[in-house]
């Protein structure tokens, strides 16, 4: 344990050292605060699905556009997912 020589000594060792515990406890706050929201964006970002009328409404529309390997009608499928999930 240091020795101090005077008072002021002691509650200026004591102050820089509760100053470096709580910027420590700040930093650990800021962490756990960005794993919190990161971990909430996953949670609220599920993936939803189209539904089969959905589905039956694009192959309809898509019907007469559909080529032999059915490229306009995945990609009507993919827009739909797209805009149902957010991206």
């Amino acid at each position: 344990m240091k020795a101090y020589t005077s008072e002021l000594e002691f509650l200026r060792d004591e102050v820089e050292r509760c100053h470096a515990s709580m910027h420590s406890q700040v930093e650990t706050l800021k962490l756990l605060m960005e794993a919190h929201l990161e971990l909430k964006k996953k949670v609220e970002r599920q993936w939803v699905e189209l539904t089969n009328e959905e589905i039956f409404e694009i192959h309809t529309e898509q019907a007469d556009k559909v080529s032999w390997d059915g490229w306009h009608y995945e990609r009507a499928i993919e827009a739909k997912l797209k805009e149902k999930n957010g991206g």
